[in-house]
């Protein structure tokens, strides 16, 4: 029954794919933080706290996944000719990275 449920769902999918739906864009695919803070705190109010604390985890990726976005639109901080040599680090750093010829620096949030 399941295997014929997931057949079904991806003939449907497949149809509207054929027949060339637009593909949604991110706004038409989640709510914004406007509706989750709203949606969190009447969750909250009404002591539903399993809901309250999934819309907060919701909220949370939301704003870690639009500050990337923004950070993209910013330009990379760390370009692809960005880098250095491992034989001019410290002497403890090189031999931890025994066996690379080069490093990259990252800012890690």
């Amino acid at each position: 029954m399941n295997y014929l449920l997931a057949g079904l769902c991806i003939v449907i999918i497949w149809k509207d794919l054929v027949q060339g739906e637009p593909e949604t864009s991110y706004m038409q695919r989640t709510d914004g933080v406007e509706e989750k803070l709203r949606l969190l705190q009447t969750a909250y109010e009404a002591g539903n706290r399993e809901l309250a604390l999934s819309l907060a985890a919701s909220l949370r990726e939301t704003l870690n996944f639009e500050r990337q976005v923004q950070g993209a639109k910013q330009g990379q901080v760390v370009g692809a000719e960005t880098f250095g040599r491992v034989d001019v680090l410290p002497k403890a750093w090189a031999q931890w990275a025994h066996g690379w010829a080069f490093y990259k620096v990252l800012e890690l949030r």
